[in-house]
């Protein structure tokens, strides 16, 4: 039987996305959760899981939504006119990786210091490239945290770490505009029985819609979705039957 592991992406984006994510957890199939670090909403996120479950949490770099973590006049790159991040369609098409090196380890850091552990987990917040591919996976190695990309289909595990498969980015990612369905599961449409690693990893994104997601997110009725996918009693059934559900403590497991 196959292992898989369901994280629920965005913890701390919003009140309404966090909400949605304790949910998952705690009447779902959702077993983690990544969180960002550096919004208004972010540390209220990180104590309601942190509060209601046992949830291991891991981190989402994020390089284009609100405020930086760091104060190094390095990251100069990365913000506006206003000290902001650039939008991701403001980005500049030259990529300063040492700008962002900067920033992911201050944002692993914040992390730290609200949690008192490092990340499970880490992956990013947005961008499908290879540049921000090497910098997710730079600071990984560094800290010795799995990374993953599933905007490429890829992850990588430090050394004597069990490794995981994620669905191929064609498939998933086009679940981000109308959310998962059961049939997504049951039918096998994601391709999950394929994948050549025993533990599987699946990224979703449940969660309630506020007005900080209506105005800072395209990703939104969606969210709705993949909640009410996740706490559907049927298909916990049938995860429970077909998988062994798992959170990323067992990558370190031998």
């Amino acid at each position: 039987m196959k292992q898989l592991i369901i994280n629920a992406d965005d913890l701390g984006l919003s009140d309404g996305v966090s909400c949605g994510i304790l949910k998952a957890i705690r009447s779902g199939a959702a077993t983690s959760a990544s969180a960002l670090v550096n919004l208004p909403t972010s540390d209220r996120g990180l104590r309601l899981i942190h509060e209601h479950t046992s949830a291991l949490i891991g981190l989402q770099l994020n390089f284009i939504l609100g405020a930086p973590v760091s104060n190094d006049p390095a990251i100069g790159s990365l913000l506006d006119e206003n000290g902001g991040f650039l939008a991701a369609n403001e980005t500049n098409t030259h990529i300063d990786q040492h700008a962002l090196l900067i920033e992911g380890d201050a944002q692993i850091q914040r992390f730290k210091e609200i949690t008192g552990t490092v990340p499970q987990q880490l992956s990013m917040y947005g961008y499908a490239s290879q540049p921000f591919a090497q910098v997710l996976y730079q600071l990984a190695q560094q800290n010795q945290i799995h990374a993953s990309y599933f905007f490429m289909g890829t992850s990588q595990s430090p050394a004597e770490w069990h490794t995981t498969s994620l669905p191929a980015p064609d498939t998933i990612v086009p679940l981000f505009q109308h959310g998962i369905h059961r049939s997504e599961f049951t039918k096998d449409h994601l391709n999950l029985n394929d994948l050549p690693e025993n533990i599987i990893e699946l990224h979703l994104h449940p969660g309630y819609v506020d007005q900080f997601l209506l105005d800072h997110s395209q990703l939104t009725l969606a969210r709705c979705r993949d909640l009410a996918t996740l706490i559907d009693p049927h298909l916990q059934d049938w995860l429970h039957k077909h998988y062994q559900l798992v959170d990323y403590q067992i990558l370190k497991t031998h």
